[in-house]
């Protein structure tokens, strides 16, 4: 077709409209409708499909935490300590909770505590995050294992995710737990000193502290140790520990010292364990009245008790005495017992039941588990001769034995007392490190303290018994808060488990008219 040109083509528009209309192929021409119709189906059309992208998720449908909460956890060597780290770990694993999932939130310390079971709430489970706060007792790990099993329950998409410094008390058997167990390491360095022993010697006259400093890391550390007598600064002594290396130092005590304290000055990892107390005055006096015609292997034993007054008297000057808090009848017995404690040594025949004389040979623990023996070491004890005790009207249960029956049997109704079949000189106990030990043992079964004089943790329960005559007893806490405690009626003691609080701990009896 040949090319013409024309001055306008006004005429021939109708013409070519036709032509465009029906012709087969056409460009396509930009239309802002046309694309807005398009992106909206496209639209309708990924929705109708669901897209997906898979992902590994850090939670499982049902997700129990685990966050460690005992005394190492204030370590900071990780910045601001290994618990903020620990909780800041938890509170990641709560963000990430789905619409399905379920999230268990578990404390772990002396006692495992469940703060949070079995919900998707974010917000109940942070609320119950944030007021958790690390305590100074130690780690239950088998208690917080127990716990997060049975939280779980028998879900079959359960995993247990562990925040922790992995220092915790050893489980006392191997643990199995039924599903994923994942363990998150807090904490960087080991390097830590420790005040780890202080005890006051028993003796009452010359009474002198120990106190024992352990460096527990692999750097040498230097450190300052204070002594304190009643809040006082009394001696300060400098120390440089090689890896691994412990220091025990020695202090004499004033007059009339009541409390001891040593504590470790400088920068130290974990402060926590840079601190000990102890009690360096024997407490209220016990009044205990020995007749015996002799035995001086008793009076020494009895008299290494600093918070006891040992009087001996001749069997025939022995006269009742009611201020006397326990009596110890060697080969003689009154015509009528005090209603004081009393231990009956070597009975006279024929008195409480005691038998003819046999021959019980080699001693032995009648309940090698029975707390009056413990660290009494009966190998090598033998006794020549002694009572029948088979037949007795005493009553009460058998501590130790021989081949011929019961050799020494205990009671604490309907007050307590004590039964020893034998005479002293007629056994090789009283030349045994045994023998001192059964006799502290076997006095403060007849005369129990308030507290029992031994080292206690942060977290631990304290068994306190009031002494005769009162109603209750009143603990002040270091913090200067007080608790009443009034054991029920037929216990002699009373649990108290208030002690997270380092410190002393003050007990006063509480009777009629008050403390």
């Amino acid at each position: 077709r040949p090319r013409q040109s024309f001055p306008s083509t006004l005429l021939w528009r109708r013409a070519v409209a036709d032509r465009q209309a029906n012709a087969p192929w056409q460009r396509l021409r930009f239309s802002w409708l046309l694309l807005l119709q398009l992106l909206a189906a496209a639209l309708l059309t990924g929705a109708a499909i669901r897209p997906a992208l898979a992902v590994h998720s850090e939670l499982s449908a049902d997700t129990v935490v685990v966050v460690d909460a005992s005394a190492t956890m204030q370590a900071t060597d990780v910045r601001p300590s290994r618990f903020e780290a620990a909780r800041t770990q938890a509170r990641e694993l709560i963000s990430k909770l789905g619409s399905r999932d379920r999230l268990t939130l578990i404390a772990m310390g002396p006692e495992a505590r469940l703060l949070a079971s079995a919900t998707g709430d974010q917000g109940t489970l942070s609320a119950a995050l944030d007021r958790l706060q690390p305590g100074n007792g130690p780690a239950d790990l088998a208690q917080a294992l127990a716990l997060a099993a049975s939280a779980a329950g028998r879900a079959a998409d359960s995993r247990l995710v562990l925040i922790s410094d992995g220092i915790t008390l050893t489980p006392p058997a191997p643990v199995t737990m039924p599903f994923p167990v994942e363990y998150r390491e807090v904490g960087v360095s080991g390097e830590n000193l420790a005040v780890t022993t202080l005890a006051v010697h028993p003796q009452a006259d010359q009474r002198t502290a120990f106190v024992h400093v352990q460096n527990f890391g692999r750097q040498r550390h230097h450190a300052d140790l204070d002594w304190r007598v009643d809040g006082h600064l009394a001696d300060a002594r400098g120390l440089d520990l090689a890896a691994g290396a412990g220091s025990d130092l020695v202090f004499p005590l004033p007059p009339g010292a009541q409390t001891v304290e040593a504590a470790l000055t400088g920068s130290d990892l974990l402060a926590v364990d840079d601190a000990a107390w102890g009690i360096a005055s024997p407490g209220r006096v016990r009044k205990v009245e020995l007749v015996t015609a002799g035995n001086r292997f008793m009076q020494r034993a009895l008299g290494l008790r600093p918070d006891l007054s040992v009087t001996v008297v001749a069997p025939a000057a022995y006269r009742p005495d009611p201020a006397v808090d326990l009596w110890v009848f060697d080969g003689f017995l009154p015509a009528d017992l005090p209603p004081a404690p009393v231990w009956v040594v070597d009975p006279p025949a024929g008195r409480l039941g005691a038998g003819a004389m046999v021959a019980p040979g080699r001693v032995r623990a009648t309940d090698p588990s029975d707390p009056l023996l413990q660290d009494v070491d009966l190998r090598d004890v033998h006794v020549a001769r002694a009572h029948d005790l088979r037949a007795t009207t005493f009553g009460g249960r058998s501590v130790l034995e021989g081949d011929a029956g019961p050799l020494l049997l205990v009671r604490d109704v309907p007050t307590p007392a004590a039964l020893l079949a034998f005479d002293l000189h007629d056994a090789d106990l009283p030349l045994r490190a045994a023998f001192p030990l059964l006799v502290d043992r076997v006095s403060a079964f007849l005369l129990p303290s308030a507290v029992p004089a031994r080292a206690y943790r942060p977290d631990e329960t304290v068994l306190l018994t009031p002494p005769a005559g009162a109603t209750g007893l009143r603990v002040t806490l270091p913090s200067g808060r007080t608790a009443d405690l009034h054991p029920a009626r037929g216990a002699g003691a009373v649990a108290f488990g208030d002690t997270d609080q380092l410190g002393v701990y003050r007990v006063v009896p509480l009777g009629a008219g008050g403390p």
